[in-house]
């Protein structure tokens, strides 16, 4: 019973953590969406410099995203 019960905490505790991280994930998105020219984006690029974790990265994607999303909206 024990290990049942050890089981539902850790996953509860997983689960919780999975939905800290979507919350955290999707509140960089929103504040990120801002950046849509491509001066903005440079220049936050150029202060995440060349940091290597994963906030950094997933700030990078993001960006990546922006940029390719007004670029598209330009093109159409």
């Amino acid at each position: 019973m024990t290990t049942a019960l050890n089981l539902v905490h850790r996953l509860r505790d997983e689960l919780a953590d999975r939905r800290a991280s979507h919350q955290a994930h999707a509140a960089m998105h929103r504040e990120l969406a801002t950046y849509t020219s491509s001066r903005d984006i440079d220049d936050l690029l150029d202060l995440i410099g060349t940091d290597h974790n994963h906030t950094a990265d997933a700030m990078r994607d993001v960006l990546a995203h922006n940029r390719y999303r007004v670029a598209m909206h330009r093109a159409s």
